[in-house]
This record gives structure tokens, sequence and C-alpha cells, in this order.
């Protein structure tokens, strides 16, 4: 499974879908770099591997092609238009999205 968290903050839900539901790769995204650092950092001192089974990504949920297209080396799968207009993903979740 794999899944979009827009809106990440700091992979709080990113780290419950690796752990509790065995996502195989969940790819986070949100403006903050403070929340991505810190997304990074927590999943890593947990012990999920970056970016094999997470990985996080500064950009804006107004341009989420464009940031999925310039870190396709980090999301791990190659751009194309036929990708993304099928989707890559299982699953796409915005619970913090809106909360700031």
């Amino acid at each position: 499974t794999w899944i979009l968290d827009v809106g990440c903050g700091e992979g709080f839900p990113a780290r419950q879908f690796t752990a509790q539901m065995g996502a195989r790769k969940v790819v986070g995204v949100d403006i903050s770099k403070e929340m991505i650092a810190k997304a990074e950092r927590t999943a890593k001192e947990q012990g999920i591997v970056i970016p094999d089974q997470q990985c996080f990504l500064v950009g804006s949920a107004n341009k989420l092609t464009e940031t999925l297209h310039n870190n396709f080396h980090r999301v791990g799968v190659l751009p194309g238009a036929e990708l993304y207009q099928f989707g890559c993903f299982d699953m796409s979740v915005a619970i913090f999205l809106f909360n700031y």
C-alpha cells in the first residue's frame, strides 16, 4: 500500500500507517521545513527506513504534482503524466492540512 499524506506535519499519521497498517511506502508533504525535519528525525529514531518506507517532502498542497515530480528520486517512482494521472498511491489523506 502506498499512501500520500498531504499536510503531514510532524509525521504522526505516517508513522501509524507504517506501524499499524503495514504501509509499504508513505510519502508526506508539508509546507513547513521544520515539520518535515521533525518528521524525518522522529521516523529515523523509531527505526523507520528513510526513504524506503517513508519520505517527507517540503511542498504545497496546491502543487502536489510539481513536488512529486521534483522529488521522484525520493518518492521512488519515475515522473510522468500517466503515472500521476492514474495514481501511484492507493490512498491519500489530509489529516492535518487545515489545522493552521
